[in-house]
C-alpha cells in the first residue's frame, strides 16, 4: 500500500473505506473523554452524578473508540446508542445547570454536547451505510438514472 500524502492521512484512509465515518466517531469520543477528565477539576460539577460517573463514562467512550472498526456492525450500533445517550445527558445537564454555574462551564458543556451530536451524526451515517451494504463501495456515475 502506498504511503499517504503528507498532511492528508485522514482523507487518504477515508478514501480507502468509502461511506465509513468511524474514524471521526473515534476521534470525537476520545476528545470528549479527555475534555471530561480535564474540565471536571476546573469547573467542579461539569456533569451531575457521583464521583465515579466521569471516569466510568470516559472509560466507556475510550472502549468504544478502541473497538470501532468497519467490520463489526454491533459496535457501530452501540456507538449510535452511546452518542445519543451522552448527547441527551450532557445537553440536559447544560440546560439544568445553566443558572447555577458559570457561563464558561455552560459553554464547556455545550461544546461537549456538540461533539456528541457530531458523533451521533457520523455513527448514524456509518450505520445506515452498513445496513445497506455501502461500506467500501464508491458511487458510480449515472447510478440513479432510470434510462
Amino acid at each position: 500500500m502506498p504511503a499517504p500524502p503528507p498532511g492528508r492521512r485522514a482523507a487518504y484512509l477515508r478514501s480507502l473505506v468509502a461511506h465509513y465515518y468511524g474514524n471521526e466517531v473515534r476521534v470525537l469520543f476520545v476528545i470528549c473523554a479527555v475534555l471530561l477528565f480535564v474540565l471536571t477539576p476546573i469547573f467542579g460539577n461539569i456533569l451531575p452524578g457521583t464521583i465515579y460517573f466521569i471516569p466510568l463514562s470516559s472509560a466507556i467512550l475510550l472502549l468504544l473508540a478502541a473497538l470501532t472498526n468497519p467490520k463489526v456492525k454491533w459496535v457501530i450500533a452501540i456507538d449510535c446508542i452511546a452518542a445519543g445517550a451522552f448527547l441527551v445527558f450532557v445537553e440536559v445537564a447544560a440546560l439544568r445547570l445553566y443558572t447555577s454555574g458559570s457561563f464558561s462551564a455552560f459553554v464547556a458543556r455545550e461544546v461537549i454536547g456538540l461533539m456528541f451530536m457530531l458523533a451521533l451524526y457520523f455513527s448514524l451515517k456509518t450505520a445506515y451505510s452498513m445496513r445497506f451494504h455501502r461500506i467500501g463501495k464508491t458511487a458510480h456515475p449515472n447510478e440513479f438514472d432510470t434510462e
